[in-house]
């Protein structure tokens, strides 16, 4: 199994007449994707959904100018406190020939953290993890059933060592004899 972790983190801000955030609660980030092959790789596609609750301060925040957060205008508000959905899109592009395509790629999330900051932002940040098997060569399990299923002999060691493409000799029932020649000697002939 192979793994490949990244992080993320997304920064939101709230409409100042609800008070500055200061704790969240019940916060979930799940990877939602769909798996499609095309060309040389394997795509993930879908989004990460956030859903949080939001205690608010009382009072107006104060937002500093424009921001590069997103905003969050629609919260279903309970008291002081707030709950909002949101989805941050999720890519992953996966060579083709590294992964397994009879076993499902796995996106998975950990360590979600909360921070706020003094401009009365909240922001979320988590690692992503996507776990995925790699192919099995087929020549690899070839040559390991014949080493297990056969007694070695001084030509079947040396034919060991031979390339994959001689691999069509184990099959043969006759005995065979491997030779090989040295090209710079070929040539001077």
């Amino acid at each position: 199994m192979q793994h490949i972790s990244w992080e993320i983190a997304e920064g939101f801000n709230f409409p100042e007449s609800f008070g500055k955030p200061q704790d969240t609660s019940n916060v979930k980030i799940t990877p939602r994707w769909t798996q499609e092959e095309s060309g040389e790789s394997v795509f993930l596609t879908g989004i990460y959904h956030i859903s949080a609750n939001v205690a608010f301060a009382e009072g107006e925040a104060p937002h500093h100018g424009t921001s590069t957060w997103t905003t969050i205008e629609d919260l279903d508000m309970q008291g002081e406190s707030g709950y909002f959905e949101y989805a941050v899109p999720l890519h992953v592009n996966l060579p083709r020939d590294r992964v397994n395509k009879d076993v499902p790629v796995e996106v998975k999330v950990d360590y979600i953290t909360t921070t706020f900051q003094d401009d009365g932002s909240c922001h979320f940040s988590w690692q992503a993890t996507c776990n995925y098997e790699e192919p099995q060569a087929a020549t690899a399990q070839v040559e390991a059933e014949v080493v297990e299923n056969s007694p070695t002999t001084t030509a079947e060691a040396s034919a060991q060592e031979e390339p994959e493409s001689n691999a069509f000799l184990w099959d043969l029932e006759e005995a065979y004899t491997i030779k090989t020649y040295n090209l710079k000697e070929i040539r001077k002939q």
